[in-house]
């Protein structure tokens, strides 16, 4: 398995954890009944649940058992930068799979939408394939706010509530809009955990990174297949530190192995700098 394959499939096992975690109750918080369930404990914030916030009910026990262990999981994040850069933003990153998948959907259709009947039909497959997946990603992640159970048996009997409806929606919405709009601008300047690991991955001298060998450049035939296949827009040729746009994602390496062979290639992944024998 070559490692651009190894990253669809770590991201296709995150995009099935995401959708996991809330109806395995791992984590979610039901609006309606005021309920958070974590590691499928159930904390009630209703007037008369087992804990009530700001009132009563076993404060302690929240604190440790729920407040402490997210406030880890979050203080975690730089930690990874540290360490793997933004890797986790290149290879297990939900909204980054989707943006990717959403640019394999752009390339097809401006193919498609070069003239005739045929290529039109096709492109309106492909836009209403989108708008299915946007539909069904955004039920998927309406298990977070509403009882699995309850959209479940809203989907068979096709009776939505307008609150399921109105969440499904929004959260369509903003995959859409971080597409349209924003595209990698949000994994540069929006998503809170690519800003927590950027610092830490440009600052640490060992984490993982793309590295350009500088020394054997001159076997470089000026393809620019290492920026045509960037999608974070960087031109990896003239990186001589970590650029903080950098995800990881290899496809740089993938380009450069198809043009120069796999013992020539200038690009590779290591921890740390570069170092020449």
């Amino acid at each position: 398995m070559d490692f651009q394959t190894a990253r669809r499939t770590t991201q296709v096992i995150t995009l099935f954890l995401l959708c996991a975690i809330p109806i395995f109750d791992i984590f979610r918080f039901d609006v309606t009944n005021l309920e958070l369930y974590l590691f499928r404990q159930l904390w009630s914030f209703a007037p008369k649940g087992d804990y009530v916030s700001g009132a009563g009910g076993d404060a302690v026990n929240f604190v440790f058992k729920a407040v402490l262990p997210a406030w880890f999981f979050l203080l975690s994040v730089p930690l990874w930068g540290l360490v793997l850069g933004r890797m986790a933003c290149g290879w297990f990153c939900p909204m980054g799979a989707m943006l990717e998948a959403g640019d394999y959907f752009d390339r097809n259709i401006k193919v498609i939408g070069k003239g005739g009947w045929v290529n039109i039909i096709r492109g309106l497959f492909f836009i209403l394939l989108l708008t299915a997946c946007l539909i069904t990603i955004g039920v998927f992640l309406s298990t977070y706010f509403i009882r699995p159970s309850d959209i479940l048996r809203q989907v068979t009997t096709l009776k939505f509530t307008p609150f399921l409806l109105a969440v499904t929606f929004a959260n369509a919405a903003v995959i859409f809009v971080a597409y349209t709009f924003m595209r990698r601008l949000f994994c540069s300047f929006v998503c809170l955990g690519a800003i927590f690991q950027i610092l830490p991955a440009v600052a640490s001298p060992l984490s993982f990174r793309v590295r350009f060998d500088r020394k054997r450049a001159r076997l470089c035939t000026n393809c620019k297949g290492c920026e045509k296949v960037c999608f974070m827009g960087i031109r990896p040729r003239t990186m001589k530190k970590v650029d903080p746009k950098c995800v990881a994602c290899g496809n740089c390496i993938t380009a450069c192995t198809q043009e120069l062979g796999k013992k020539n290639k200038l690009f590779d992944y290591g921890f740390g700098k570069i170092t020449h024998k």
